[in-house]
């Protein structure tokens, strides 16, 4: 006899997710609807968790009761005891034991000012945020002195709900691993308060960097890894992480709350270097290490042995390269986590590329193998070179000539290395 197949309301919750994962979500299936929903599920399981997380926080604080002392236990931890027969009161002295200090506390010296701490933070009585414009109905109330008193308005300003961020966190991994649903179908529907796949102040990728903590209840589903973070370009982390350091030259401090919105750090900008490949070659009085790139033959790549490099440790190369172009090989391979000699090996592969790329521009290219040329991106800025002897005319040349004309040269056969390649 075969059994009878069930229907989808006999099916347990766990059965019908692992379903709905299976085969995804249909086009006849109405998304907004069911990430509503979703949505609204979380909200009320993440208030009922909070609120008896509050309960069990609350109680901890309470001290332990303490139950009243019988009279008999304090009678007992007497030494002496007096008992009075009559009516007369009897008086019984009591050993004591004298306990002399003499050691001298000297006084502490004077000072003028106090130790000074790692980070300095002062935060006045009032808050830089203004919550109204009081007195708005009488005429002779200068509101507009007032509000320079403030930097803004408390409702003009982004409020960071980490309780928000939780429920949408949470919301998106179930409408992913259980209904199949990518982020950014998620984001389409217009439904979740806080977008998920926003590169600036996206849930997965604040949450990546920030943290989640695990509130939901483990019974209703089963859980999995949490979603990965979106990949953002190096250069975007750069300038993000540019505009959250202080600018104050008293702090120090990244996020600074106090100073971060009163003087933002501006965008830097790609510095010109000051330094031949000689100048950063002589600066290098004893080698990093072993793999020190002053210890290889210059030219000779045949006994090296680099890693691998991913994008991610190109561009970040590539970002110390146009803002601290001086900086020798040696502090890059440390910044990089890299061998040292592997820094300008991977930056003359992908100089070797770039000038290639511009080799049909002009008929007569020279090729050089500089140092200097290695360690400094042809990419933006204008370019100044010269040559060894008197073979070779290097002329200066723009930006945006660049891919249009090369440099010259008097013996289109000769090709003579470059000794300094500076951009201005």
């Amino acid at each position: 006899m075969i059994p009878a197949k069930r229907t989808s309301a006999q099916l347990s919750d766990s059965e019908q997710s692992r379903g709905r994962s299976s085969r995804g979500i249909g086009p006849q299936d109405n998304l907004p609807s069911l990430v509503h929903t979703t949505y609204r599920k979380v909200c009320q399981q993440f208030d009922d968790w909070s609120k008896a997380d509050f309960a069990l926080s609350m109680k901890s604080l309470v001290s332990a009761e303490t139950g009243s002392e019988d009279r008999g236990d304090i009678v007992q931890q007497l030494e002496h005891l007096n008992l009075q027969e009559t009516e007369m009161a009897h008086t019984i002295p009591l050993p004591l034991s004298v306990v002399s200090l003499d050691a001298v506390l000297s006084p502490l010296p004077l000072y003028n000012s106090c130790t000074p701490i790692s980070a300095n933070q002062f935060t006045g009585d009032d808050s830089s945020r203004m919550s109204f414009i009081p007195l708005a109905d009488d005429p002779s109330f200068d509101w507009e002195a007032h509000c320079e008193n403030y930097k803004d308005f408390a409702w003009q300003t982004t409020f960071f709900d980490s309780d928000l961020y939780s429920i949408v966190f949470e919301c998106a991994r179930r409408l992913h691993q259980q209904h199949g649903l990518s982020y950014s179908q998620i984001d389409e529907t217009g439904i979740l308060p806080l977008s998920l796949t926003s590169t600036e102040n996206g849930v997965l990728r604040t949450t990546h960097y920030q943290g989640a903590f695990d509130w939901a209840d483990t019974r209703s589903y089963i859980r999995t890894k949490h979603p990965p973070s979106p990949s953002v370009p190096m250069l975007t982390e750069f300038n993000e992480l540019v505009y959250q350091f202080c600018n104050s030259s008293s702090c120090m401090m990244g996020f600074c709350d106090q100073h971060i919105d009163w003087s933002p750090m501006p965008q830097p900008f790609s510095v010109a270097p000051s330094s031949s490949s000689n100048d950063l070659f002589n600066n290098i009085v004893t080698p990093c290490s072993t793999d020190c790139f002053i210890l290889r033959v210059p030219g000779n790549t045949s006994n090296l042995h680099p890693t691998e490099w991913t994008p991610n440790d190109e561009d970040t190369l590539d970002i110390l390269l146009r803002h601290a172009p001086d900086a020798s090989p040696c502090d890059l391979a440390v910044i990089n986590k890299k061998s040292c000699f592997e820094v300008p090996y991977l930056t003359e592969i992908q100089c070797k590329s770039f000038l290639n790329l511009i080799l049909t521009s002009r008929d007569i290219v020279r090729k050089t193998t500089s140092l200097a040329l290695i360690l400094h991106w042809l990419s933006t800025a204008n370019f100044l070179a010269t040559s060894r002897g008197s073979s070779t005319t290097l002329q200066r040349i723009s930006t945006a000539e660049l891919k249009l004309s090369w440099f010259t040269a008097t013996t289109e056969s000769e090709y003579t290395p470059v000794d300094n390649f500076i951009i201005i």
